[in-house]
């Protein structure tokens, strides 16, 4: 008989009645009310510092090349003031006029003209100069387009001129290439080299700048005294440094240091190397450098750009000392023995900043620190502080951060602040600003350190679960919120301060009754104040864990309460541990199930109200009271009073549910109906509505039930309640009826019900409609109306084919073909069932379809439908029981195809073999199937074809033994097939041993060599036959060791019989005497191997016997040793009084396991599981049973 499944199928959500398991049922939404669900969120509800807005640091380049504030090309810009300019203006007039006369000299000059050369050199110094002059014309426009642009004058960001010397470099070309040997060739070379190197750095033309390197090396080995050489390795020293070649550039200004220190260069080349060591991370030589070359200058020099580059020396000297750790106390030192305090305190105000942004913590907070130690009273104290807190606050360790903002709470504390006192007297805007700023900084640093230690309270207490430690810092954070409100009492989070003070009493504490006392404080602080209502409920909460904390016993004897250590907590009879209502995104495959609605249970008993559940209730209707004031100020003008009291549905369903977990359901449903009619499309009132209905589901009352759930669908607003839960309501009201029907075997009632259903949903819920028509089939069984029932399941299927229930449909179609003997239409239905893949029952009925199709001797499709269910069982899903052992029978299936295969004979046998191999290679995890189906795959290939396929035999026999040696192989019949495997093998040896006879000598000369190799193939094949009998006799394979008995004694018997049936030779028979002897002779050798056979049989008759060993093996041993010796061996024929020995002794009878070895070892009956597996002979059973 099966089960009703009135919605089974339809979602499998948790239980949806009673305040307990509502908490399963809703979506998306939080509601909460109650202690137990009162949490204060860490980063919602503390109080959170003030966020610093700190731009991100741009990272720096380890390996970017570093070059310093000042460049060669800096002399001259800084040189050309306007009077310069005006100067060079005039120049320029006459180099203008210059360049026509000699150009014109020039055209006139013959090819041989001596003077040519002077033309060329005089034409490339006045185009070089004025190149260089226009160039500095538009450097300096440029410069102050770009302070322009900065300024955000200018739109466009102005493009850096470039100098093109191209005309230059022409006419040094020509007197290059024309006049090698002219007089000034080291100034061609010094201005050829540096004009292409410049014109290739500005076009980007590695070439032309790379034949200006050559140029100036060529002047340097050609023209050892000229005065221009320095000038050449500088240029040549500012080309590498920026390629970023160290090496050459520090080779090139190292020669004018060391070789020309009364050059105009020296200092500038002394700087540039001092940022070679820089960028080669030499920064001591760096510093020991860049101080040469300030002293090299001094402070009294008034030459051009010395002042300048002086002083661009000693800032980048502050750079170099950012990157020595602990540098500064030196860098103090130097700076006030170079420039004076106030001009070191500048230079060490700029290495902090250079401390904080390249990351040298150490270095900057100890360098800030001293600044405020040394300067104690400057209003830039505030600043340094703040910066020694942001260091450390990007470092993340809270201890340090905690110190450096408790020292700047010390530090300003106004009661013994010297800082304090002395900005306060001064009374100017900058110090009054320090001052508003260390106001604020503290305030913020307190609010941080509270917050912290608030919230890794909290922390401690979710992860670790160690309350004591977690009191620990609540208690710091309660030290300090009471020090904030000592020291900014009316600062805007003093009131934000005060509740949380109260929450950490309530929720961390314990102190329920001085928490109640704040809640009451902060309430009286600001009547109407941000925090009224959660203050407000906190009197409620703390009265809700009085009840918790009290344990009482309702006595139905005496109608009375009695507190008593052994009673449950009050609180678990009221419903503060259900009413945080928590919607969740449910799964579209989840839908609400029968089981759900009918688990609400039976009726509570009632019982009166606790005192404390009283006070509970009043607390309740309290915070209402005060909630609708609050609504009615609102309305009044007072926006702060407005948006409160959105709790007042949930402490209304909190009274109504004290009164429900009593059992006062009278006042429980006045309750709900007042939250639902107090706001409707509130999400309350929908949970107020399922509660109802679990009220009514207690007492049964399936109209009511009926009622609220088309109420509610007939609502266009709603929250939580599904419609598709509410239409199943309406179905499981009917549902429930229509069993109560049937269980009166009112039979065409119930089906009028389900009609309803049917009728009512087919369309819009079609999972209910199908499950309505299931329902009506297995009412159809029970009215054994089989045929009827069977074509009301193949609706369901066919109707709603998506349905649940359309798979258990199908199958109790084939259940029910089977019980009526139908078995082709039994295996029809069970076989369509594949297209259920993700269904367990698929796979169930799979098997069923190949076990009919079997007994049906329909082969072909009934390894058709084991490969089906193969397909079925490795597409299911789960770690259930049922889903384990389908999934476990894939590779029986497998071997069962083989079975199936076998039983079609010689046109199976290729398709047996290949799902026997199938077995091995695609179940390495099956190592108990490997035996067998390696051992069948012998036995079916042997048959098929002995000869043909002696080599796949005897490799698939070899294998069998190589599977039965691994672990968890030796199982089951594992050794009878291991025998067997070996046996079939060992027959080729037979074969081999059979096959020499001495028939077939042809003289005396062949006689002895046949004789031999008959008796070596003999012994190999008998050796072969004793390991099958020992693995055999080990393994269980009773009717393989009496085979193998058989076949030795086969060979000793067919040995015999080939030397008796031995013709004589020719050369003999020619002379009877010498023929009598050789007949006589061979009579001596046969007859012991006669007696040897006799035995062999004989003792292949005994083990047989004491095995208990039945079959064909067996009866050829008799039937052989009756040919040996008749009267020791009778047979049937020759003594009648042996009628036991012709029944035993038959040719296909076996007790053998092997041949009994089945894969459908269970098979589903409808809700019945019948087995096929014989129960294991217990360790007992053997014993009693003796040998």
């Amino acid at each position: 008989m099966h089960t009703f499944r009135y919605l089974t199928g339809c979602i499998a959500a948790a239980a949806v009645f009673g305040t307990a398991s509502l908490a399963s049922a809703q979506e998306e939404a939080d509601i909460e009310a109650g202690s137990a669900t009162k949490k204060v969120d860490k980063k919602g509800t503390l109080v959170e510092e003030d966020k610093k807005k700190v731009p991100a640091k741009v990272k720096r380049d380890e390996d970017k090349l570093q070059t310093g504030g000042f460049e060669v090309d800096k002399f001259d810009q800084l040189g050309f003031t306007d009077k310069v300019r005006a100067q060079e203006m005039e120049k320029s007039k006459i180099r203008k006029r210059t360049i026509k006369t000699l150009e014109d000299l020039l055209d006139r000059a013959s090819p041989g003209d001596q003077n040519r050369p002077e033309y060329y050199f005089r034409l490339a110094e006045a185009w070089w100069e004025e190149t260089r002059f226009e160039y500095l014309v538009e450097m300096a426009r440029f410069n102050k387009d770009l302070d322009q642009f900065a300024k955000n004058i200018l739109k466009e960001k102005p493009v850096q001129p470039v100098e093109n010397y191209a005309k230059a470099i022409s006419f040094y070309e020509k007197i290059l290439q024309q006049h090698p040997t002219y007089g000034r060739m080291a100034e061609v070379l010094y201005r050829l080299g540096k004009a292409a190197m410049q014109q290739g750095k500005a076009l980007g033309d590695k070439v032309l700048s790379q034949k200006g390197v050559q140029y100036l090396n060529r002047l340097i080995q050609n023209h050892q005294t000229s005065p221009l050489i320095p000038k050449a390795h500088l240029a040549l020293a500012e080309y590498f440094f920026e390629a970023n070649n160290l090496t050459l550039a520090k080779m090139n200004y190292e020669k004018i240091t060391q070789n020309y220190k009364k050059s105009e260069l020296y200092n500038y080349a002394l700087y540039k190397l001092g940022w070679v060591y820089y960028n080669l991370r030499e920064f001591q030589r760096t510093i020991e450098t860049f101080q040469a070359v300030v002293k090299q200058i001094g402070d009294k020099t008034q030459e051009r750009g010395s002042i300048e580059f002086r002083d661009q020396a000693l800032k980048d000297l502050v750079q170099a000392y950012a990157e020595l750790d602990g540098a500064w106390p030196k860098a103090e030192a130097y700076f006030t023995e170079v420039e004076g305090e106030a001009k070191m305190w500048e230079r060490l105000f700029k290495l902090a900043e250079i401390y904080i942004s390249i990351d040298k913590d150490k270095d900057a907070t100890d360098l800030l620190t001293h600044f405020i130690e040394k300067r104690p009273t400057d209003s830039r104290c505030v600043d340094w502080h703040e910066s020694i807190i942001d260091v450390y606050r990007k470092l993340g360790a809270f201890p340090d951060i905690e110190a450096a903002m408790r020292k700047f709470l010390a530090f300003t504390d106004a009661r013994t602040s010297p800082w304090v006192q002395s900005l306060r007297s001064k009374k100017d805007n900058k110090s009054s600003e320090a001052l508003d700023k260390a106001d604020k900084m503290g305030e913020t640093a307190l609010l941080f350190i509270s917050n912290y230690y608030h919230q890794l309270a909290q922390k401690t207490e979710e992860e670790t679960k160690d309350v004591e430690k977690a009191k620990l810092y609540y208690a710091k954070a309660v030290e300090d919120y009471r020090e904030f409100l000592r020291r900014w009492p009316k600062a805007k989070k003093a009131y934000y301060v005060s509740f949380y003070l109260a929450e950490i009493l309530y929720d961390q504490l314990k102190d329920y009754d001085k928490a109640r006392q704040a809640y009451e404080f902060v309430i009286a602080a600001d009547p109407e104040g941000e925090f009224l209502e959660p203050a407000a409920l906190g009197v409620i909460y703390a009265t809700e864990e009085l009840m918790r904390h009290k344990r009482a016993c309702w006595l139905d004897k005496d109608q009375k309460w009695v507190e008593r250590p052994d009673c449950p907590p009050l609180v678990a009879s009221v419903a503060g541990d259900g009413v945080k209502v928590t919607k969740v995104k449910r799964d579209k495959k989840q839908e609400l199930t029968e089981e759900d609605i009918k688990a609400s249970g039976l009726p509570k008993q009632r019982q009166e109200l606790h005192e404390l559940e009283r006070s509970y209730v009043a607390a309740a209707d309290k915070y209402v009271e005060l909630m609708e004031k609050s609504k009615e100020g609102c309305i009044k003008g007072n926006k702060r009073l407005c948006g409160k009291g959105t709790k007042v549905p949930e402490i209304m369903y909190l009274a109504a549910s004290a009164f429900y977990d009593r059992g006062q359901y009278k006042e429980a449903i006045g309750g709900y109906e007042r939250v639902y009619k107090y706001q409707e499309e509130n999400k309350v009132a929908e949970i107020a509505v399922k509660t109802l209905i679990d009220i009514y589901a207690r007492l049964k009352d399936w109209p009511k039930i009926e009622e609220w759930a088309e109420l509610m669908l007939k609502r266009k607003n709603r929250i939580l309640l599904d419609p598709k839960d509410l239409k199943k309501y309406v179905a499981v009201s009917v549902a429930e009826q229509a069993r109560e029907l049937a269980d009166k075997k009112d039979y065409d009632g119930a089906h009028a019900k389900y009609d309803k259903i049917l009728a009512r949903f087919k369309q819009e819920e079609p999972e209910l409609a199908g499950v309505a028509l299931y329902n009506k089939g297995l009412i159809y069984e029970l009215q054994q109306q089989d045929k009827v029932a069977i074509e009301t399941y193949e609706r369901v299927v066919k109707e709603f084919p998506k349905s649940k229930v359309a798979p258990e449909a199908k199958f109790n179609v084939g259940l029910l073909y089977e019980a009526m003997t139908n078995f082709r239409e039994a295996a029809d239905a069970f076989l369509d069932m594949a297209k259920f893949r993700d269904n367990a029952d698929a796979a169930q009925a799979l098997i069923n379809a190949g076990t009919i199709l079997v007994a049906l001797q329909q082969y072909k499709e009934s390894a058709a439908a084991y490969d089906k269910f193969i397909g079925v069982a490795n597409n299911l899903k789960g770690d259930d029981e049922k889903t384990k052992r389908l999934k476990g029978l894939v590779a029986d299936a497998e071997m069962e195809k083989g079975h199936v295969f076998d039983r079609m004979g010689a046109e199976g046998a290729k398709l047996a073999a290949a799902a026997y191999a199938a077995v091995v290679t695609r179940y390495p995890g099956r190592p108990d199937l490997h035996v067998e189906a390696l051992s069948r795959k012998v036995e079916t290939l042997r048959l098929a074809s002995a000869v043909k396929n002696r080599k796949d035999v005897v490799r698939a026999a070899d294998d069998a033994a190589k599977a039965y040696e691994k672990p968890d192989a030796r199982k089951g019949s594992a050794g009878v097939f291991a025998a067997q495997a070996l046996f079939y093998k060992t027959e080729y040896l037979f074969d081999d041993f059979d096959v020499l006879s001495l028939r077939t000598v042809k003289n005396m000369k062949g006689l002895i060599p046949t004789l031999q190799k008959k008796a070596e193939a003999l012994k190999a094949a008998e050796s072969e036959y004793f390991k099958v009998f020992d693995l055999a006799a080990a393994g269980g394979g009773r009717g393989w060791a009496a085979a193998a008995m058989f076949r030795v004694g086969l060979l000793y018997f067919n040995f015999k019989e080939d030397l008796f049936k031995a013709p004589v030779p020719p050369e003999v028979e020619r002379f009877p005497d010498l023929a009598d002897q050789y007949k006589l002779a061979i009579e001596q050798k046969a007859v012991p191997i006669e007696e040897q056979s006799l035995a062999a049989l004989g003792n292949a008759i005994k083990i047989a016997h004491n095995l208990g060993v039945y079959n064909k093996w067996s009866k050829l041993a008799g039937d052989y040793a009756a040919k040996v010796s008749p009267d020791a061996y009778p047979t049937v024929e020759k003594d009648p009084n042996l009628p036991k020995a012709a029944e035993t002794v038959s040719a296909n009878e076996s007790t053998d396991p092997a041949t009994s070895a089945a894969f459908v070892t269970t098979v589903r009956r409808g809700k019945f599981t019948v087995s096929y597996k014989p129960e294991a002979v217990t360790a007992h059973a053997k014993a009693k049973g003796g040998k």
